[in-house]
């Protein structure tokens, strides 16, 4: 099968490979944001347990070591199998939603949106999340952190679509 010819990745190599689809990620996540995050983000009520723009940025670094080392881990590993490709492309599609859910939270200001698109990353998490158990269970507790966030994460979204129904 197809799956088969992807095989282990040199550490180089690989450390490469990872890095640069989290810097692309993470551009793209920056370029559908745009400009206007903290104008957006004062105009908003918030819950009173949200984070500081600063704390935000936190989150968003440990995301992108997440991904990094999931990423990592799956081209360093010598099994070639279907599961393994199914990972890389879940977490594939996971860092492309997250990046979307920025044009959608900030630029579009659609909070109905950015909290329905969060679910259905929330849900592509898990299920990644269940794949790596199957595959690698140590790369699954990398993810585990990210699963424990994604329900505070919702929270919040709901808290936001609450707390402002005007931006619904």
């Amino acid at each position: 099968m197809e799956f088969e010819r992807f095989t282990k990745m040199s550490l180089t190599y690989a450390i490469l490979v990872a890095l640069a689809m989290c810097v692309l990620a993470a551009g793209l996540e920056g370029l559908l944001a745009g400009k206007n995050i903290k104008p957006f983000l004062a105009k908003l009520r918030t819950p009173a347990y949200s984070p500081s723009l600063f704390v935000w940025s936190l989150i968003g670094i440990g995301y992108y070591v997440i991904c990094f080392t999931i990423l990592y881990r799956l081209f360093r590993n010598e099994t070639a199998s279907f599961v393994r490709t199914i990972a890389l492309i879940l977490l594939g599609i996971v860092m492309t939603l997250n990046a979307l859910w920025n044009y959608t939270f900030f630029r579009m200001e659609n909070l109905r949106l950015s909290f329905t698109l969060s679910l259905v990353y929330g849900v592509i998490a898990l299920i990644l999340f269940v794949c790596l158990i199957w595959f690698d269970y140590v790369t699954a507790l990398v993810l585990l952190p990210y699963v424990l966030y994604m329900s505070y994460s919702f929270r919040w979204g709901y808290g936001l679509l609450k707390l402002n129904p005007e931006r619904k």
